[in-house]
């Protein structure tokens, strides 16, 4: 009888001790790890959008825009049998308004080709 309500007592133990942990990690995996902060990019008016041009150098970019938030390589053309690897400067300029839970900000895409040393401006997609 001892040996019945010692090992129930463990028991009890190992089921709290397991519910803590479950609740552990459905609160962890619950909550967000980290939240996206961009100051964002005012450089993008309306005057500086007009000097845009294709075959523009990453340099006079940057002398307009300033340093882009994240940088990276992508493929292009797929869809119409012409692949072509181009490098994306991304800028985040404002946080989207249309986005009422969640922080996403607009994003502006700069595209230069080929990736490397003499790239140069190929196209753009402004959000804003």
């Amino acid at each position: 009888m001892t040996y019945c309500l010692r090992f129930m007592r463990v028991n009890q133990y190992l089921v709290l001790i397991l519910i803590a942990i479950g609740f552990t990690v459905f609160q962890q995996g619950c909550t967000t790890p980290y939240t996206y902060s961009y100051p964002g990019n005012t450089a993008f008016t309306i005057d500086s959008m007009d000097r845009l041009h294709t075959g523009m150098s990453p340099d006079e970019v940057r002398a307009i825009f300033g340093s882009p938030h994240k940088i990276y390589d992508a493929s292009f053309g797929k869809n119409v049998g012409e692949p072509w690897i181009g490098r994306v400067w991304l800028y985040f300029t404002q946080v989207d308004p249309k986005f009422i839970y969640v922080k996403r900000y607009k994003k502006n895409l700069l595209v230069f080709y080929p990736p490397g040393e003499q790239m140069i401006l190929n196209h753009w997609i402004i959000e804003e």
